[in-house]
């Protein structure tokens, strides 16, 4: 494959969410011990307009622990533009809406309308660049769908057109896919280089995804049998954890919590698990009918 672009999103993915905070940034921990200025997420809603508004702000309540509140959020915003002959806004108010919430809460099936929708409002509107960025959600979606050689495919393409037109887009958020469809293909090895150096992509406009990459690098290492690797697993899980509290995260929260007690149940540690999964799970008021949070109450209950 072609050396692939180390760029961030050139709209910076994570300020156009709005609910992004950069100038009054929270802390973690960095990849070395030390203390790192990360954002924080609050919600907040700028923008031109309601539709605009409502679209850029739509993935922060899912971030933030509200689904539910997202999925109506996003809906509204994209029936104030259907219907119309503005494409590359549909496009836009489909990544920063439906496109984002549908795969992060498991609606694999809104996801693919959703993404499906993107290309073919690109296409309609001769706009290359956001058919490729339709290409990488849906490389990304097959992966999610445990589809890992056609995900693989997928997201190959769309960053190999990235590499060919000097298009800037969301590099570690899809190289943090690119790793786990290599570790579902077997491919272990290759699978921790893409994660190490998926999570270690941290520019302008990616950190809102920083522990969710820390967390796939975790279950990446975690395709290793090493005590080291296993060690390692558990030291990215926890930093994840950190920075998602940091971001005021609690979705990430509860993915990171899931991973980690799946984890110390494998190890015979049981209370540990409900210990670090109940506690976050017990956070959330909605959303109950989202795999992540079907997935913590079944580990749950198994625990019991």
């Amino acid at each position: 494959m072609a050396k692939i672009r180390r760029a961030s999103y050139s709209n910076r993915f994570a300020t156009a969410l709005s609910g992004v905070d950069l100038d009054n940034p929270a802390t973690g921990r960095g990849r070395t011990g030390g203390t790192v200025v990360v954002p924080r997420i609050t919600g907040r809603s700028v923008g031109c307009g309601r539709s605009s508004g409502a679209m850029s702000n739509s993935c922060v309540p899912t971030l933030r622990g509200f689904p539910e509140r997202a999925h109506h959020e996003a809906q509204a915003s994209l029936g104030e533009v259907r219907g119309s002959d503005h494409q590359l806004t549909m496009c836009r108010v489909l990544l920063y809406g439906m496109g984002r919430i549908t795969p992060m809460t498991g609606d694999f099936a809104a996801a693919e309308t959703a993404i499906s929708s993107i290309i073919e409002s690109a296409t309609s509107a001769a706009a290359p660049f956001w058919a490729t960025v339709g290409q990488f959600l849906r490389g990304k979606l097959l992966v999610e769908r445990h589809q890992f050689a056609e995900g693989l495919a997928v997201l190959r393409e769309a960053f190999d057109t990235c590499n060919q037109t000097g298009w800037r887009l969301s590099y570690p958020e899809f190289m943090g896919s690119f790793a786990l469809a290599l570790a579902g293909l077997g491919e272990a090895h290759d699978a921790v280089c893409k994660a190490i150096e998926a999570a270690g992509g941290r520019e302008d406009g990616q950190q809102w995804y920083v522990p969710e990459l820390l967390r796939i690098k975790g279950e990446v290492l975690l395709r290793q049998t090493s005590n080291q690797a296993v060690q390692a697993a558990a030291d990215c899980f926890a930093q994840a954890a950190e920075m998602a509290r940091e971001q005021g995260a609690l979705f990430w929260e509860l993915r990171v919590a899931l991973s980690l007690a799946r984890l110390l149940r494998g190890q015979g540690r049981s209370a540990d698990a409900m210990a670090v999964l109940q506690p976050v799970y017990d956070r959330f008021t909605e959303g109950f009918d989202t795999a992540v949070l079907k997935g913590a109450k079944a580990l749950l209950d198994a625990l019991h």
